[in-house]
């Protein structure tokens, strides 16, 4: 069962569809990337813009072609629908590596955050999962950029970036983050929202603490491990309240639950 949020929006076709950028806007780009300390998540990093710009690059060199060639034709077709379903193509990609990742954490497996070898896959997945939504596409709108910047091809490659800087800066201070099952057996089970992984901290906080239900009965938190040192915890009823209360204020305009009764009186609160 699902509610909405009364602000509900219209699902967008193509939602991560997205156009070449210009030259101020890759100039921006490259200088966000730019601001890592670290040389590899530089690299990495523009390997995604790099990623994002290569439709454009290879119709630049069809350029040359004559229009009428049947190639050209036929590649042009090609790169309109890397366009439109690259970013989209890329998500899924992920969500079908992490199918075996997010059955160990409902079976309260914590070997991908354990294991160093998968650890950066794990925290890029959870990183992904937290920008890729509406709410953060909405949110590039109050970046400071010129009126003429297309905010929505840039959010198709910075959503990447956020998610590898997120994951990098997770992934070299993991010692002092911990892992926890929340497991819920109250009446007041976990919702979800449109926004699936949300932080906890306040906007200035510059530790994140990141909450991720997994089923009505439970949910994982990843914090730093001076606030929560134990691995799975019993909430209660009015710690699973409040869990919900925050996925609602997080959400953009959608909320899901098994108790439809419990979500239209959530959804009626104000948020804050």
């Amino acid at each position: 069962m699902f509610s909405t949020n009364p602000r509900n929006l219209a699902s967008e076709r193509y939602f991560y569809e997205f156009k070449e950028l210009g030259e101020d806007e890759l100039l921006f780009v490259n200088d966000f990337i730019g601001r890592a300390r670290e040389a590899e998540l530089q690299a990495f990093n523009k390997d995604w813009l790099n990623l994002f710009q290569m439709p454009f690059q290879v119709r630049s060199f069809l350029s040359s072609k004559p229009p009428e060639d049947p190639r050209r034709v036929e590649v042009e077709d090609k790169l309109l629908v890397i366009q439109k379903t690259l970013a989209e193509d890329l998500h899924a990609a992920y969500e079908n590596g992490a199918v075996e990742m997010l059955r160990n954490l409902k079976e309260q497996v914590d070997t991908d955050w354990r294991d160093p070898e998968r650890r950066g896959e794990f925290l890029f997945f959870l990183a992904l999962q937290y920008v890729r939504t509406l709410k953060h596409k909405n949110a590039i709108g109050g970046l400071e950029v010129p009126a003429h910047f297309d905010l929505k091809s840039l959010w198709s490659v910075m959503q990447f970036i956020f998610a590898s800087n997120i994951a990098y800066g997770l992934f070299s201070k993991h010692e002092k983050y911990n892992l926890t099952f929340l497991r819920n057996q109250t009446e007041i089970r976990f919702i979800a929202g449109d926004q699936p992984i949300v932080n906890l901290n306040v906007s200035d906080d510059p530790d994140l603490k990141l909450f991720y239900p997994l089923s009505p009965s439970l949910a994982l938190l990843l914090s730093p491990s001076d606030e929560i040192e134990s691995k799975y915890v019993d909430v209660s009823e009015i710690v699973a309240e409040g869990y919900n209360y925050l996925m609602f204020c997080k959400s953009e305009a959608q909320v899901f639950g098994a108790d439809n009764v419990y979500l239209e009186g959530l959804i009626k609160l104000p948020k804050m």
